[in-house]
């Protein structure tokens, strides 16, 4: 999209970096933060954090490939 209707926002390399960089900025903070979240809402004690935390981990490390 931003190649069809911002072309003329390529034309200089410093802006071609920050529009990538922004137009990348919410998706990739959002997908950082799901994984702190879930384990906030998944880890009901102490003693079964270690567990669950590695296996939504794991499960998140499957679902990225």
């Amino acid at each position: 999209m931003l190649y069809v209707r911002g072309a003329w926002l390529y034309g200089v390399a410093m802006a071609r970096g920050l529009v990538h960089f922004v137009s990348l900025l919410l998706p990739t903070l959002l997908m950082g933060m799901s994984l702190p979240f879930l384990v906030r809402g998944m880890v009901r004690s102490a003693s079964s954090a270690a567990r669950t935390i590695g296996l939504l981990y794991g499960i998140n490390t499957l679902a990225q490939q």
